[in-house]
């Protein structure tokens, strides 16, 4: 193969990876400020209404925070090593792995947000 093309085809692979760290840096921010919202709400409650059940919910949002955390830490990880590391393409099998974790970063937030009202309406009454 020409070695110009094979140049071009780690740049962009590389241009490709950095591209997937940015948007897992910003979702991985995002989590961790959700990590102390949820302490701050969950204090709000305890302190504003006695209902356990909304106390229950708390730990489960929080847990499931916890482990979509730790999953993007590791992807983030395997990203950082085959940045400086790796040979595989970016392909499409890759694209479609980075858009899982997209999916899944996107519905933790909307599960989060719906949370969020459910707690302030009851903070309303």
């Amino acid at each position: 193969m020409d070695i110009d093309l094979l140049k071009r085809i780690e740049k962009h692979r590389q241009l490709c990876i950095k591209k997937d760290l940015f948007d897992l840096s910003n979702w991985i921010d995002t989590l961790t400020y959700i990590n102390t919202e949820i302490s701050l709400l969950k204090t709000i409650c305890q302190q504003q209404l006695k209902e356990y059940s909304v106390q229950g919910h708390f730990n489960a949002v929080r847990r499931k925070n916890t482990l979509l955390l730790a999953k993007l830490c590791k992807y983030e990880q395997q990203l950082h090593t085959d940045y400086e590391y790796g040979k595989k393409e970016y392909d499409v099998q890759r694209f479609r792995e980075h858009e899982a974790k997209r999916n899944s970063y996107y519905s933790f937030l909307k599960e989060f947000r719906t949370f969020k009202k459910v707690i302030y309406k009851a903070l309303g009454q």
